[in-house]
């Protein structure tokens, strides 16, 4: 029963990933793109960086959510060995090869290997490089659809204040 809240904790953890905005009303970004290149530009700089600043929110919490999820396997007092059958060790002919703490961080870090892949898979593409190849595909009047898709009303407004106190 705790593997499986485990469990579900952690795939509680990697879905925020998947989680879909509403789009406000307001100009489509295909109107906002015939804005002028200062604002086109910057609101593409602040996509970047809300993508990025969204990544490393989400791999922190998943490392985090995995280091805990150690720290709770390794502090259990579960006692293995004795022939009762309790223990779900990998036994051989000379005792338990592993025991119950170390199978379940095996097992946390056999589970957190695919989520750490599709993290790497849906957030690499919002790299410095992959924004500067964006911005210039931009500049030469190419149209993409992976800036049209993006690029929200949001993005063009004014940057958010660095503090809230002066």
């Amino acid at each position: 029963m705790r593997y499986f809240l485990l469990l579900l904790a952690l795939v509680g953890c990697s879905t925020t990933a998947f989680a879909q905005t509403p789009v406000p009303a307001g100009p489509t970004a295909a109107a906002q793109l015939a804005v002028s290149a200062p604002d086109t530009a910057a609101a593409i700089h602040r996509l970047f960086a809300a993508k990025r600043k969204r990544q490393v929110i989400i791999t922190v919490a998943t490392l985090g959510a995995a280091v805990g999820a150690g720290a709770v396997v390794l502090s259990s007092n579960q006692q293995t060995g004795g022939g009762g059958g309790g223990g779900y060790g990998i036994l051989t002919s000379s005792g338990p090869l592993l025991d119950n703490r170390a199978t379940g961080v095996l097992a946390i870090g056999v589970l957190m290997l695919p989520v750490a892949l599709v993290e790497a898979v849906l957030f690499g593409g919002w790299s410095e490089k992959q924004e500067q190849q964006t911005l210039t595909g931009w500049q030469q009047r190419t149209e993409s659809r992976f800036l049209k898709r993006r690029l929200k009303p949001k993005y063009f407004g004014p940057p958010p204040a660095a503090s809230l106190y002066p």
